[in-house]
């Protein structure tokens, strides 16, 4: 076996035209380097399969919405121009005013390399890739890219993944600063089908868990009632959430839990949680991460809703500067070369090539 071969496939390049949009254009322009667009928008409601948009530096507040599908072999792209760092924030402050919606009809999309912030209620989030309050298969919001973004202080939790979506991947993301800490938030809520959470650094969650993974049930957002299925979650650094670092709820299934990094959390490292909705679904599996320094670091409630039998390291990260956030590894780390070749993608957080050593590290930093 080999460098993530365990792991799904990534969406493929964009190699259509090219576009660009800067605070210094407009809408009515072709969206040339020369004369590009003004909107982030513009892009969103015009690019067809396989095209690209660079978005120059600058903020950009208007709560954007994307519809559109790419394909399997042309996906779209809307992504950081390179060199820059762009800000999406939202573009008021009402129950709909999300930095970033991806719902209903979209599929094969990138969003890659902003810093997204700002969302203005607890009933909103910074991301929200929405399954449109569908109730069935196939999912109309599919295929999403979330990738190299920094997501960060929001009123309400950072990213939410909702159930009725499929093949959602959040991929190298620093996500911090989630909710305000007056009502509970997570950094990642994560209720699809098919994902893949990698290579994340989600630290500071002053009310919430770090990552969460539950079903939507017993309080339905979608009419039918459906697990969060099939994800795995590898190879994230996870740091200072008031609660646990990683849950899976008794309403996931099919989830794998492997060569995380889960320290310093209020609560469990990873940690199985049953919510009383009823059953406990079964096939989630925590193995090969490392905890240490949480309120515990490994544990079901009520039955084994994880199982933690594959081993687990409880040991000091020795992380570079804890306190400035920089969660890098210390040469002489216990995680380093210790991840699980087969679920690590191959390359980390910062797009350094694993392994740089005689095996990968975990967590989300090589070395």
């Amino acid at each position: 076996m080999g460098l993530g071969v365990a792991l799904p496939v990534r969406l493929g390049p964009s190699l259509g035209s090219v576009f660009y949009v800067s605070v210094s254009g407009s809408d009515v322009n072709p969206g040339t380097l020369a004369s590009p667009w003004r909107s982030v928008q513009k892009a969103l409601s015009v690019l067809l399969p396989g095209q690209v948009a660079y978005v120059r530096a600058g903020t950009y507040a208007q709560s954007l919405v994307m519809s559109r599908a790419g394909s399997a072999v042309a996906p779209i792209t809307v992504r950081n121009y390179p060199g820059e760092r762009p800000v999406l924030r939202p573009g008021g402050s009402g129950s709909m005013d999300y930095p970033v919606r991806i719902t209903k009809g979209a599929a094969y999309f990138r969003l890659q390399g902003f810093v997204i912030e700002g969302a203005p209620l607890h009933s909103t989030v910074n991301v929200w890739v929405s399954d449109g309050q569908q109730t069935s298969l196939p999912a109309p919001t599919h295929h999403i890219e979330l990738s190299n973004n920094e997501i960060r202080n929001g009123t309400g939790s950072s990213v939410l993944v909702s159930p009725n979506t499929d093949s959602v991947q959040l991929l190298g993301n620093l996500v911090h600063d989630s909710g305000d800490g007056s009502t509970q938030h997570q950094g990642i809520y994560f209720q699809g089908q098919n994902g893949l959470i990698a290579n994340n650094v989600v630290y500071r969650t002053p009310n919430g868990f770090g990552i969460q993974l539950r079903g939507n049930y017993p309080d339905p957002d979608t009419v039918v009632e459906m697990p969060v299925r099939n994800v795995i979650v590898a190879n994230n650094t996870v740091v200072g959430s008031s609660l646990s670092g990683i849950v899976v709820e008794n309403t996931g299934t099919d989830i794998t839990v492997v060569n995380n990094i889960s320290a310093y959390n209020g609560s469990y490292g990873i940690r199985g949680y049953y919510n009383g909705s009823g059953a406990i679904l079964p096939g989630n599996r925590a193995f090969n991460n490392l905890a240490y320094g949480n309120g515990g670091q490994y544990g079901n409630t009520s039955g084994t809703i994880i199982d933690f039998s594959g081993g687990n390291l409880i040991a000091d990260p020795l992380f570079q500067n804890q306190a400035g956030n920089d969660y890098r590894l210390q040469t002489s780390s216990p995680a380093l070369d210790k991840a699980l070749a087969d679920y690590t993608p191959s390359s980390d957080y910062s797009d350094t090539a694993r392994p740089q050593g005689t095996g990968p590290d975990l967590g989300a930093h090589e070395r």
